[in-house]
């Protein structure tokens, strides 16, 4: 992410091995997905203060979130246990 006087900031979830952000919204929040050391894809929130919450719906296998509105919306998809695509919105 670049800051408006052009720093960079890089972040990555805790235990994360690749970090994909796909969408931030006016506030400055971010959301996307992180592979963690076991290969399992999770979905994040990024808040513009940094702190990054972990998304994975209940019965999920793996998560990905593609778009945060300015209200914090996100929408996505999730693999469940039957290996299905399941799409999602979370609202705050």
């Amino acid at each position: 992410m670049r800051t408006p006087d052009g720093t960079i900031i890089v972040f990555a979830p805790d235990g994360s091995t690749a970090t994909e952000p796909k969408s931030i919204n006016a506030s400055g929040s971010i959301t996307g997905q992180f592979t963690d050391g076991s290969g399992v894809i999770h979905g994040f929130l990024r808040t513009a203060d940094g702190t990054i919450t972990r998304i994975d719906p209940e019965g999920s296998t793996s998560t990905q979130a593609f778009s945060i509105n300015d209200e914090g919306i996100i929408t996505g998809v999730y693999t469940d246990q039957s290996g299905h695509g399941v799409a999602f919105i979370r609202i705050p």
